[in-house]
């Protein structure tokens, strides 16, 4: 098959397009070419910016494809956009959405595909649901759909630590722990996080797309795998040979902070089903994959990938601001987190 990924060196789509170029499937892939560092072999890269319409059209020309996989758009005029140039390009177009989307109800135990969407806590998960909107209501005899409403998900390039978005922040929890500066985290770093690996995530959602009860549905693609900021961090510490300090802030406190509140009650420490995508792949349904036995892949990635490390100075700065209130309104909890391991050679 011919297949169009529009993104491709992110989270999850450097995986998912490295599965279909093992499968043997002819890949192209559209992006700014901003890490081609991560451009794997055999696989087509074409520099675009696939949210500009005259840029799309002209990096897509008269080619057709059988499938399109959309990582990058995150509001319903570029959704609009995109089904205007690509609907006659293929007849299958997959939005890779985000758990995000869901309306927040405090008295869901587990979020499913049925509830409510429209996320009044998180502008990007509000976003994120108005494009499946759009998708939806465009949807036709030769243009069908498929959503996938990926969970949190973890690889080389992102790490979860609530409340720092460190997809944001590449490289932020290693960088402190070398550095010694203190980390910021919510509560005591016991709130559960359900997270999934990457090469299953990219694996699940190949094998979805493979079956023809995935068109015109969405699904959630959540993990079997629980587990807390204080898990991650002893784990870093561990593989760095190198202490740490905690600061733990109370949840009340963080939510006052625009930029943190978003992550908090946006939709990181909820419970999703993927009791849908299970029942039509049964064993192909992938969690096999741990999160903290897999960090060291993202410390090295940070270590070794130095031009992608980096996040902007107002975060940083926000981060710190929120430690430093916190302290004086004795909110602050620091703790030392020992590693179990001497330092390694060059850390």
């Amino acid at each position: 098959m011919r297949i169009l990924i529009i993104g491709g060196t992110g989270i999850i789509s450097h995986y998912v397009t490295e599965k279909y170029r093992n499968m043997g499937h002819s890949v192209t892939v559209i992006n700014r070419g901003n890490r081609k560092y991560l451009n794997i072999g055999n696989v087509e890269y074409i520099a675009g910016d696939s949210n500009n319409k005259n840029s799309l059209m002209d990096v897509v020309g008269n080619r057709t494809f059988d499938k399109i996989i959309d990582f990058t758009t995150f509001d319903k005029e570029t959704m609009q956009m995109k089904i205007e140039v690509l609907s006659s390009k293929c007849n299958h177009y997959i939005f890779i959405s985000s758990v995000a989307v869901y309306e927040r109800n405090t008295d869901a135990e587990c979020y499913t595909e049925n509830m409510p969407i429209g996320n009044s806590k998180w502008l990007y998960g509000f976003r994120k649901s108005e494009c499946e909107k759009v998708l939806r209501n465009t949807s036709g005899k030769n243009f069908h759909y498929t959503i996938i409403r990926p969970g949190l998900t973890c690889g080389e390039m992102f790490i979860p630590y609530s409340p720092i978005d460190t997809y944001g922040m590449p490289g932020y929890l290693t960088y402190c722990i070398l550095a010694g500066k203190e980390i910021l985290t919510t509560n005591i770093g016991e709130d559960e996080m359900q997270v999934m690996h990457a090469a299953d995530m990219a694996e699940n959602i190949y094998n979805l797309l493979c079956t023809n009860e995935c068109v015109n549905e969405c699904f959630n693609l959540s993990g079997n795998e629980y587990i807390t900021a204080n898990q991650i961090l002893q784990k870093l510490v561990d593989s760095l040979g190198k202490n740490a300090i905690a600061c733990y802030v109370p949840r009340n406190e963080l939510v006052q902070n625009t930029m943190i509140k978003p992550l908090i009650e946006g939709g990181w420490h909820e419970r999703y089903s993927n009791r849908k995508a299970k029942e039509i792949l049964g064993s192909k349904y992938l969690t096999s994959r741990s999160v903290l036995d897999n960090l060291n892949e993202s410390i090295e990635f940070n270590l070794n990938h130095r031009e992608y490390v980096g996040w902007p100075k107002a975060s940083e700065e926000c981060i710190q601001y929120i430690i430093e209130n916190a302290k004086l309104n004795g909110q602050a909890d620091l703790k030392h987190i020992a590693s179990h391991n001497k330092p390694k050679g060059n850390n």
